[in-house]
């Protein structure tokens, strides 16, 4: 999930750090960052607490890198991006 990473990266917060403060392990964040696992709505409610976000932004950060796009820093991620 390539939307945890781009968000992690924005808030500048390690997996380490990260799993301190979800309490996801930190094996956990590397599989889903991976791709080798989805996470359960539950366990990405709390890595979005944990970031300061939605789980939507989470998601949305996702759907935009798989499509080929970056939201800059500070525009809202759901918003669409003018080309």
């Amino acid at each position: 999930m390539q939307g945890l990473t781009i968000m992690r990266g924005r808030y500048g917060i390690s997996k380490s750090e990260l799993a301190r403060r979800s309490g996801v392990t930190r094996r956990a964040i590397i599989n889903i960052e991976q791709g080798k696992t989805y996470p359960h709505r539950n366990t990405l409610v709390r890595l979005a607490a944990a970031l300061g976000c939605t789980p939507f932004e989470i998601v949305m950060a996702d759907e935009m890198a798989r499509m080929g796009h970056e939201a800059k820093l500070g525009e809202p991620v759901g918003q669409k991006l003018q080309t």
